[in-house]
């Protein structure tokens, strides 16, 4: 390996004479176990680099030391601690009267209001698309499909009707509803009226969704130290429908996606929970996917708000 050029590195370029660091000094800072802070000052045009007080023998009598055409910078201890000043967190959270149960932690993010939005949505989207087979969609049946979606995601099974086969049933899920009712509503589930749509809202598909969760989110009480990081959403769909075009057109997987979805890790405690038990419902429709991560969030922040609740009413968590 070669070694670095420190004189091109530092932007001068001159032959000098620079003692070199004796290898069996006890004084050297090289070797310090210190944790002080230190600073290191490169040579520039005003600053020189400081070197140790010698006397004229000293330097005559280490001559074969000297290397030439070499210099390197003189590491010198700072004594300044000093930080500049930031304002203090003035907020406090509310202390948590009683502790809800889960389900009441999700309701508050997914309420009555919003399901019922979605559930005339749906309907709506169906008598657009068919006006002879209305869906008839209700509050109720809205919930027992959700409630299956987020139970499929404990088994992860890769296929939606392995979940009624014969030989890999889970009671949960097949006695709840039948599976030809559960993929018509997976079918024509929807969030807003296609025909109100604006051209310049990308998320125009969801938008009453992610309106309504985003003042449901803003409205938490937040603590001083917040974490801010983005969050990607697995997604194997290559296809999608252009409006001017009147079809599907094939969007290009970039390498560096590819290269990304193969290293990344949940590093977020979010991402962390979420990864844990993620819905797996297949869909051809790129705003079912953010709906059902939109529903895994959900259930990740009202897991938190709960744990949160119960250390503060003094709960202690269970062996």
């Amino acid at each position: 390996m070669q070694d670095m050029d420190v004189n091109t590195f530092y932007g001068r370029k001159k032959d000098v004479q620079v003692r070199a660091i004796p290898t069996d000094s006890k004084d050297s800072e090289l070797d310090s176990d210190s944790e002080d802070q230190e600073e290191c000052i490169p040579e520039s045009e005003e600053i020189q680099p400081q070197y140790e007080s010698e006397t004229e023998k000293d330097v005559e009598n280490e001559t074969e030391e000297m290397t030439e055409g070499t210099q390197h910078p003189k590491w010198k201890r700072s004594s300044s601690t000093s930080t500049s000043p930031y304002p203090e967190w003035q907020g406090q959270l509310p202390t948590a009267d009683d502790i809800k149960s889960p389900l009441q932690y999700f309701r508050e993010f997914f309420s009555k209001e919003i399901i019922e939005v979605i559930v005339q949505e749906s309907n709506l989207y169906a008598i657009q698309k068919d006006p002879s087979k209305p869906l008839n969609l209700t509050v109720n049946e809205l919930e027992q499909f959700l409630g299956t979606v987020v139970y499929m995601s404990l088994f992860g099974l890769p296929a939606s009707w392995m979940y009624w086969n014969k030989a890999t049933r889970v009671p949960q899920v097949a006695d709840t509803m039948t599976l030809n009712r559960w993929e018509v509503i997976k079918h024509y589930l929807h969030f807003s009226n296609n025909q109100q749509q604006e051209d310049d809202e990308p998320l125009y598909k969801i938008h009453p969704l992610v309106s309504h969760l985003t003042s449901k989110l803003t409205s938490i009480p937040m603590t001083e130290n917040l974490s801010v990081d983005e969050q990607m959403v697995p997604f194997k769909g290559r296809h999608r429908w252009d409006r001017q075009q009147k079809g599907h057109v094939s969007v290009p997987r970039p390498a560096v996606v590819k290269e990304y979805n193969k290293s990344m890790g949940g590093v977020d405690l979010l991402d962390s929970i979420i990864a844990l038990y993620r819905t797996k419902v297949k869909s051809t429709k790129w705003y079912h996917r953010l709906v059902f991560h939109f529903l895994d969030m959900m259930i990740a922040t009202s897991w938190l708000l709960y744990r949160r609740d119960c250390k503060d009413s003094g709960l202690g968590r269970k062996e």
